[in-house]
């Protein structure tokens, strides 16, 4: 039997721990970074990025435990973008031609870059921002009002006065499409590919929606109208990127175990690299996880101590996540309205709904507590019918003014 922790409490997290349970014999606890962990804990899996950047790995693992998460060193891929950006080059991985902002006398750099781009570009934050710290722009004013919100410290506060600025990839190409490619890692180079997802980052689909933390997932990412984009394709395209980022990581001296995020745009000029994330995504690993078959206890287990990984048997089965929103998200979520249906959902053996921001109020009814409060996942044999039935399960809930994607696994 393992007894295992994971530490944070959204939807990712939930999902962890879920199918960890499913493994035989586990006992399974949610906790916060700051509680006490306890002392007959046989593996700490860490679910968010910042206890990660925080160092929180490192004195989980000199205390003794295995933890599935990089020491501060291996966790500065997403502390900061730039960094990020210099390990894709010493590795000779492509990603997007970039400019940084580090200091006001860069500006005529970025301005210059913009104006090359026709304002095409997308201009990230350096610093963690909870996955919205990524804004498309339209053009070059609307690009250079995003730059000044940012380095001004209006967006996101320190986070946002470091930038990199890349071209828009998918800014020419109608056939760019984006997945989330995440692996388990122990460290030496072993490494094994999870069930690839793509996510959806605007908060709806309409021109010019703003970044959120994602609305919605979905697993396989099989066709959208080609047949090419498959598994197989998929795992190409890992043999190719995930290899030399890990060369880069041990040739720097750092020993990452944990999960690692690759988010990519492939294109018909080839397969470039727009992020690296050392955490799995959410809400990709609500899709994720359900269709692997082996045990995730095992990979987890012997990544965090550095042994050799088992291999990953996937299940037939095709999942959609629908991310529900509240009103006013992402910028200022209205909260405290009440929800109601779920116990509607409570006969559908093919959804689960994870509640990652909701809450009981004095009454004992549930209301909205967070910005992205609920999470519907249906499974189905095609990603078509888990779509349909996701949708229809997310009908059910009401909740005043809540926001849904419209557009989760539309081409699929």
């Amino acid at each position: 039997m393992s007894r295992v922790v994971v530490i944070g409490t959204g939807g990712r997290e939930a999902a962890i721990a879920k199918r960890i349970k499913q493994d035989p014999g586990n006992q399974v606890a949610m906790l916060a970074a700051s509680a006490d962990i306890p002392s007959d804990t046989d593996l700490i899996v860490v679910g968010p990025e910042q206890p990660l950047v925080d160092g929180k790995a490192k004195e989980w693992r000199n205390k003794g435990f295995p933890v599935l998460g990089p020491d501060p060193d291996g966790a500065d891929i997403e502390g900061s973008k730039i960094m990020m950006k210099q390990l894709l080059l010493d590795a000779g991985v492509r990603s997007a031609n970039f400019v940084t902002y580090r200091a006001v006398t860069d500006l005529p750099m970025i301005q210059a870059f913009i104006k090359l781009y026709k304002g095409r570009v997308a201009i990230k934050t350096s610093g963690l921002a909870a996955g919205k710290g990524v804004y498309v722009a339209r053009g070059y004013n609307d690009a250079m009002a995003d730059v000044h919100s940012k380095i001004s410290g209006e967006s996101f506060g320190e986070a946002g006065k470091t930038l990199v600025v890349e071209e828009a990839l998918n800014a020419n190409d109608p056939t760019a499409y984006e997945i989330s490619l995440i692996v388990v890692t122990n460290g030496k180079g072993g490494w094994r590919l999870l069930p690839v997802a793509r996510d959806y980052k605007p908060l709806n689909d309409k021109p010019g929606a703003p970044n959120t933390g994602g609305m919605g997932s979905y697993s396989p990412v099989n066709t959208e109208g080609d047949q090419s984009r498959t598994d197989a394709f998929h795992r190409d395209i890992a043999n190719e990127i995930v290899p030399p980022v890990l060369k880069a990581l041990i040739d720097r001296g750092i020993d990452y175990r944990g999960f690692l995020y690759f988010g990519l745009m492939v294109t018909a000029k080839g397969v470039f690299v727009l992020e690296i994330n050392i955490r799995s995504g959410d809400p990709e690993t609500q899709v994720m996880l359900p269709r692997i078959q082996s045990s995730l206890t095992d990979l987890l287990m012997a990544a965090a101590k550095g042994e050799e990984l088992p291999e990953v048997v996937l299940n037939d089965a095709c999942f959609v996540c629908l991310v529900l929103a509240a009103p006013g998200y992402p910028d200022a979520p209205v909260t405290g309205r009440p929800i109601r249906g779920l116990e509607l959902l409570d006969h559908m053996t093919t959804i689960t709904v994870y509640q990652p921001g909701t809450k009981l109020d004095d009454d004992g009814q549930l209301v909205v507590s967070g910005g992205r409060f609920l999470n519907v996942v249906a499974g189905g044999a095609t990603v078509a019918d888990a779509r349909a039935r996701a949708y229809n399960a997310a009908s059910l809930i009401q909740s005043e003014g809540m926001q849904v994607h419209s557009g989760i696994a539309a081409a699929a």
